[in-house]
């Protein structure tokens, strides 16, 4: 368990760290956009590769501490990377989920916040979760926004093509509701 958060906590956050310089770099230089291609890409394949390991280490601590701590833990992560506020709440009710459910519905939200980090440029980052009536998580963030129809039709919309796959494969409803300049709200939401 101490390896999943070493991984996930210290490590992935690096990496991060390290993807987030790189695209700031290749904005403020656009001549070495070519030259940092091989090296983006064994990062990125480097960030899959520690994702993979700590997910499979990570599916008994999530259910351990339930859905509420563990992305408290995420919102910490995030928190001490200082490149947005954070906002966090929960009703204090751990969803009442099945296993398979509640680990898929952390999936999902790490993607969330993988696409938030990636592309969204925010100054403040909403997370609220509820358990109370039914399970519902909402990120929200007042980033740069996007086309959400464009956005399906790239072939680069992996983030979202995986949230949409999840959330059906979790029976789980999902909304992205986004636009230029306008941030992005992504909920998931028990069916039912």
């Amino acid at each position: 368990i101490n390896v999943a958060r070493e991984l996930h906590d210290n490590i992935g956050q690096l990496l991060t760290l390290m993807n987030i310089q790189i695209e700031q770099e290749k904005l403020d230089r656009p001549d070495i956009q070519q030259v940092m291609k091989p090296i983006e890409e064994t990062l990125q394949g480097t960030i899959q590769e520690v994702r993979v390991l700590g997910r499979n280490l990570n599916s008994d601590l999530l259910e351990q501490n339930g859905l509420i701590n563990t992305i408290e833990n995420e919102v910490n992560r995030l928190k001490n990377l200082n490149q947005f506020t954070v906002h966090w709440s929960h009703d204090g009710v751990e969803p009442d989920m099945d296993k398979n459910k509640r680990v898929m519905a952390f999936r999902i939200f790490q993607e969330m916040i993988n696409n938030m980090l990636k592309h969204a440029r925010a100054a403040n980052v909403y997370i609220s979760l509820q358990g109370k009536e039914k399970f519902g998580l909402t990120v929200k963030d007042d980033g740069r926004g996007f086309d959400v129809h464009e956005a399906m039709n790239k072939n680069t919309s992996s983030g979202l093509k995986n949230i949409m796959k999840r959330a059906a494969l979790a029976n789980l409803d999902y909304e992205i509701d986004a636009a230029v300049g306008k941030g992005c709200i992504f909920t998931l939401k028990q069916i039912g």
